[in-house]
């Protein structure tokens, strides 16, 4: 965070991630954060792309990662396959999240409701897999 004259004034990260990412965040009234993160995969190669939650504080309430959706990728073989742009904290707690290279968005249950479980991706809308049709 920067005060009016572009000093740093704190700095917001992720908690026990390595890289966390400046493309989008959200801060709450409770002090409470949603931050975005790109990790490399040790496993896998590619960079996942992380939603996490952290409480005022300091306890990562929430995390979600893209691991399981890499082959949705509509840029195959880049190893930033989901690139992560923005998020958005709906009023029940959901989270939606855009991808530029899964082209497409897709909204994920932070807690567990409807048949849902915390980090279940409730729908999509675009790229290889949506939930939606259009005629």
């Amino acid at each position: 965070m920067l005060d009016d004259q572009f000093h740093e004034i704190r700095r917001i990260e992720t908690m026990g991630l390595v890289n966390t990412d400046d493309h989008d965040s959200v801060l709450e009234a409770d002090g409470s954060r949603w931050l975005t993160a790109y990790e490399p995969d040790p496993d896998t190669g590619p960079v996942d792309s992380v939603v996490q939650h952290v409480t005022a504080d300091g306890v990562v309430d929430f995390e979600w990662s893209s691991a399981a959706h890499a082959d949705e990728t509509m840029a195959p073989g880049d190893a930033d396959y989901a690139h992560l742009n923005s998020i958005d904290v709906q009023p029940n707690g959901d989270v939606l999240v855009s991808f530029r290279h899964l082209s497409s968005v897709f909204l994920i249950a932070s807690r567990a409701h409807d048949g849902h479980e915390s980090g279940d991706v409730i729908w999509k809308l675009g790229g290889r897999d949506s939930s939606f049709r259009f005629p």
